[in-house]
């Protein structure tokens, strides 16, 4: 079962590309419809606001269930911790503070996952798709009909999922001048990532400390993609240099900031939190399977399992009625 805190738990994640002061923007917006509504809770017998107080960061955030903090200029969390159950009214719900907030909040533009919780020790949220397969395009596109699937399921709210189409970036592709030089992809890519990134001239002792001095181009020749294409690149042993753009085509491309795998498979999860007061999740979690079955009938290179609450529940009851099993054997034993 899920176990409710006292606090609500607003955890926001943008595209990774996203800088610092954006997410500061856009949690500082989240606690502001924070403070707001806590003017609406005040004890009625005291006088004194029920919201204990508000905390906020940008550039980290920490995962439900106790997770370890995940930083990133892209995420931040808000928490709002309210007054004990033993000293607010008995009309006072967690859960409605939580719906309040959220329509205070609306829509974030851009935002990969906004979610807001009041749980601990959950075993995984009501609905869970986990899509397994190696075609990006694929995966992407199964999982842009099942988010809107779910969409048409009233009551179904804060739906996610982890699959991100990663930061922007330049592919390098060698002419056939490059080749006639005799110079390789490699050797061009390492000049590139030594004058941007830099590299290693030597290392300083300083007390316990060891510092690196790393040697790159100034800011201002390594700040736009014309810097990048007029960037002179060594040939061989000898003092001549060739622009990058005469040695290479560069290719605006996309990485992803993170891949999760199972069993060497590319995994991609689609979830979503139900209320649980107006639906009943077995109902709606047979009716999703209905229309996964038909959905992946016709992706042979893809396959889906449904994760979540239900299956955790089951395999952690499992678990307790092995565990029965063998201590009745012990006990057996032992007589």
């Amino acid at each position: 079962p899920d176990f409710v805190d006292d606090a609500v738990y607003v955890r926001l994640t943008m595209p990774s590309t996203t800088g610092y002061e954006t997410t500061k923007e856009h949690i500082h917006h989240i606690v502001e419809q924070a403070n707001e509504l806590s003017k609406e809770y005040v004890n009625p017998e005291t006088g004194e606001p029920l919201f204990k107080y508000i905390i906020s960061v940008s550039g980290l955030t920490i995962e439900g269930g106790g997770g370890a903090p995940s930083f990133g200029t892209n995420k931040g969390i808000v928490i709002i911790e309210v007054e004990s159950s033993e000293n607010r009214p008995e009309d006072f719900s967690i859960a409605q503070v939580q719906e309040q907030l959220r329509t205070r909040i609306g829509d974030i533009p851009g935002a990969e996952k906004l979610s807001l919780s009041s749980t601990f020790g959950s075993f995984g949220r009501p609905i869970s798709v986990a899509i397994f397969g190696n075609d990006e395009t694929r995966l992407d596109a199964r999982v842009s009909d099942i988010r809107e699937y779910l969409k048409q399921y009233p009551g179904v709210y804060d739906i996610q999922d982890n699959y991100s189409s990663g930061k922007e970036e330049v592919q390098l592709e060698i002419t056939p001048l490059a080749d006639s030089l005799g110079l390789s992809l490699s050797n061009i890519s390492s000049q590139v990532r030594q004058a941007v990134f830099g590299f290693e001239a030597q290392r300083i002792q300083r007390g316990q400390d060891e510092l690196k001095v790393m040697v790159r181009y100034p800011l201002e020749y390594r700040s736009s993609m014309t810097d990048v294409e007029n960037m002179p690149i060594s040939v061989g042993n000898t003092s001549r240099t060739i622009p990058l753009s005469e040695l290479a085509d560069l290719i605006p491309s996309t990485s992803a900031s993170a891949i999760y795998r199972d069993r060497q498979r590319r995994t991609v999860t689609v979830s979503a939190n139900l209320d649980k007061t107006t639906n009943d999740v077995e109902v709606i979690r047979r009716d999703l399977t209905s229309y996964l079955d038909e959905l992946f009938a016709q992706e042979p290179s893809l396959i889906y399992t449904m994760d979540g609450e239900a299956e955790s529940q089951r395999e952690t009851n499992a678990s307790f009625a092995l565990g029965f099993v063998l201590v009745i054997i012990m006990i057996y034993a032992l007589l």
